[in-house]
């Protein structure tokens, strides 16, 4: 069975991004000069547009053997055998370096107190997991359900893993 969760959306990022999209179109309807040449603003129509879509495409998706993070242009599978800790947290306890790792296309940022780790995240507070390789942060909605998803689905493929050792 298949457990799927939205990334938690924050309205104020969705309203944010919509009154970018609406001023670049108003700048272009009404030919304010000066602002913004006709080259550069059909391009930032898009990048806004696209990172939209990437923010309200973000899933999170737990089978019998893989966390899966995902979103329009990007992804992230992490093994359920490879996971060792999950830790509810925010990105402002995390004081990640850098605005444009949170922000920008790859997610890829370093925290003081973690080192290096992904975010595939929508919202501030979310979940750390941990394991072998870079730790991940990701969002989803219902946090809580979603760990306690998580947790059992790791159970039971370590009880799994336990359980099909050859002792000869």
């Amino acid at each position: 069975m298949i457990f799927v969760r939205s990334g938690a959306w924050s309205a104020a990022v969705i309203g944010f991004y919509s009154v970018l999209i609406l001023l670049m179109l108003g700048v272009r309807v009404y030919g304010t000069p000066g602002v913004v040449t006709d080259d550069l603003a059909p391009f930032i129509d898009v990048v806004l547009l696209l990172y939209l879509a990437r923010y309200l495409t973000t899933r999170y998706r737990i089978d019998d053997r893989s966390l899966y993070a995902y979103r329009l242009f990007g992804s992230r599978r992490i093994p359920l055998a490879e996971i060792s800790r999950i830790q509810r947290t925010n990105l402002r306890s995390l004081a990640p370096v850098g605005f444009i790792g949170t922000w920008g296309w790859r997610g890829r940022v370093w925290s003081p107190m973690v080192g290096t780790f992904d975010t595939i995240h929508t919202v501030s507070d979310g979940l750390l997991i941990g394991g072998s390789g870079v730790p991940a942060f990701i969002s989803p909605k219902a946090p809580e359900e979603f760990q306690r998803e998580l947790s059992r689905r790791i159970r039971s493929v370590n009880r799994q893993t336990v359980l099909n050792l050859d002792p000869a």
